[in-house]
């Protein structure tokens, strides 16, 4: 038997595939495809590299009318725990777009997205577009844009999946550059191009602080208000974070020693992997102080985004704004928990049917100027200033009408304004009462769902208890559901705060007066609405009073109701 067993031994350790030495051999390899797509999606977009490899990219539409329009949302992070030091990360307005139209791409990239439109309900038709990298740029992807083929592809180490790391900024950059001398001499139809110019093309560079921020919290496959409020981006709020990003859990559990491979974690809404965590990532973008809702004049170094594996929980969060310095006293500032992704962007003002395009846009631009809060200059002292000046009668004639036409529009318009201002005060002192409802409501299901459980432990008949876990799971759904009603709904408030907090003093005490003339009175609702109402008027002062930090949806969630309800 002791013979039999030991010829079983050797049979198996020498046996080509079932060997022990074998078996180590092949841990830790990985394909090639692991390097540049180990998950992939059917609306990639795949650019080809040297060595046989690929870089896929993910298409980020921006809702835009026109070349010259954009969308402003919110960029940055208020709730970012830099206390004391809110200048770097505090939130500010910054549009967004890109420089290509669906009809830009290569036809078949059109096909992919068209594609994708019908399955999402979504359409790419008419939107901006720019192409942003699904994963940090990987070991073997940048040794083969440098040169260095794999000897033997089919045996490739797990390094070669992991990020690239340890490189400067202009080393980034030279990727870039590299890798477009590359494509325009082997596959210069790969790239968009715009109709009619022979001369331009798309080509890859680092992304803007936006472009990366707007894809990094979803892009088109979230909402205004999500992109808004969101500190991470929209996900199943039962995984954890860990789930979506490699780094440092605040309790300790976990301490990385390096990048993971890329694709490990779960994606973002967009499709993009490790953006935040794992390895931070390089913008085009100098580093400017976040300073009264618009970033700052002076120009410092380069701004890293999404922190690393080596970071904690808060640094890992997309409106987190880290400034690294270009150089430092050794030469070129390198880490090795710092790497970068592509873009794929052009120019905004190609040749081509473009510049008429461009054109018949700025004659329609301010035909018809808007009423603007922070004009700088009164019309109708200016036409007056005229008016002193005017040589002769036919001017002081012309000049006295359309004075007239002045002050006429300008009373449209400020009614038009108060009009919408009592809209805002109304809809946000509503606002606030369905959320305070939410809450009730939310304490009554916890209570119910805490004497379901004492039931439960009190049951031994298993038919009972079957019925009792379904009534138990179904309070917790009922629960998760009004969560996600409520932290919306204070997404929504938030915005209603901070457009309030843009008109002028005295119109605003207007309709508040007005609105706490409607709702005077003893009744339980009149009381509940004044409530809402000073809830809001104390919102939009922390605004006006430049203590942004204090209206987080998290904090606006705590003020909405009495401690007892949030249980």
């Amino acid at each position: 038997m002791r013979r039999f067993l030991l010829l079983v031994f050797l049979l198996i350790c020498f046996s080509p595939s079932l060997c022990l030495g074998q078996g180590l051999q092949r841990k830790g390899k990985v394909n090639p495809e692991d390097t540049y797509n180990p998950e992939p999606l059917a609306d990639d977009l795949l650019l080809p590299m040297p060595c046989g490899l690929q870089m896929v990219f993910r298409a980020v539409a921006v809702p835009v009318d026109g070349y010259l329009s954009d969308l402003e949302t919110r960029f940055g992070c208020d709730d970012c725990e830099r206390k004391g030091e809110e200048f770097y990360d505090r939130q500010y307005s910054h549009g967004i777009s890109g420089p290509f139209r669906l009809e830009n791409l290569p036809e078949a990239w059109r096909k992919i997205l068209q594609s994708a439109s019908q399955s999402e309900q979504f359409s790419y038709q008419g939107k901006a577009l720019y192409l942003i990298a699904k994963y940090e740029v990987s070991n073997l992807q940048w040794d083969a844009v440098m040169g260095k083929c794999p000897d033997n592809p089919q045996n490739l180490s797990s390094e070669a999946a992991r990020p690239k790391a340890m490189l400067s900024w202009y080393e980034a950059v030279d990727f870039t550059r590299r890798y477009m001398d590359w494509l325009l001499a082997n596959h210069p139809g790969a790239l968009p191009h715009f109709e009619g110019d022979d001369k331009n093309i798309a080509y890859l560079r680092l992304p803007t602080e936006q472009e990366w921020e707007y894809a990094a919290k979803g892009g088109h496959m979230v909402s205004l208000e999500s992109l808004r409020n969101e500190n991470l981006f929209e996900r199943d709020k039962d995984l954890p974070v860990s789930e979506f990003a490699v780094f440092q859990a605040d309790d300790g559990s976990r301490v990385a020693e390096k990048p993971e491979n890329i694709g490990s974690r779960r994606p973002n809404p967009l499709g993009l992997y490790d953006m935040p965590g794992n390895l931070a990532e390089m913008t085009l973008d100098p580093f400017q102080f976040s300073l009264g809702g618009r970033l700052g004049g002076a120009s410092g170094g380069f701004v890293r985004k999404g922190g690393s594996f080596m970071t904690g929980l808060s640094e890992i969060m997309p409106g987190r704004r880290e400034e690294v310095a270009f150089y430092v006293t050794t030469g070129p500032n390198k880490a090795r928990d710092l790497g970068f992704r592509p873009v794929i962007s052009g120019i905004n003002t190609p040749g081509g049917n473009q510049p008429e395009a461009l054109r018949r846009e700025w004659d329609r631009v301010g035909a018809h100027s808007p009423f603007r809060f922070d004009t700088t200059r009164d019309p109708l002292a200016e036409v007056d200033r005229l008016l002193a000046e005017a040589q002769s009668d036919k001017e002081k004639a012309m000049l006295t009408a359309l004075r007239g036409v002045i002050k006429d529009n300008n009373i449209a318009l400020e009614r038009q304004q108060e009009k919408a201002a009592g809209w805002h005060v109304r809809s946000a002192m509503h606002t606030v009462g369905s959320i305070r409802n939410f809450f009730i409501r939310r304490k009554t299901l916890s209570n119910q769902l805490a004497a379901l459980n004492d039931q439960k432990a009190k049951i031994k008949d298993t038919a009972q208890r079957e019925k009792l876990e379904k009534s138990i799971g179904e309070h917790r759904e009922f629960i998760k559901m009004l969560d996600q009603a409520i932290d919306t709904t204070v997404g929504h408030y938030r915005i209603l705060v901070e457009e309030s907090a843009i008109y002028p003093q005295e119109m605003f005490d207007k309709q508040m007066k007005l609105v706490r003339e409607d709702i005077a009175g003893q009744e339980w609702h009149n009381k509940e609405m004044q409530t809402c109402l000073d809830k809001f008027s104390h919102h939009v002062s922390l605004l006006r009073q430049n203590k942004t930090p204090k209206l987080t949806v998290q904090a606006l969630r705590k003020d909405m109701v009495s401690a007892e309800y949030q249980k």
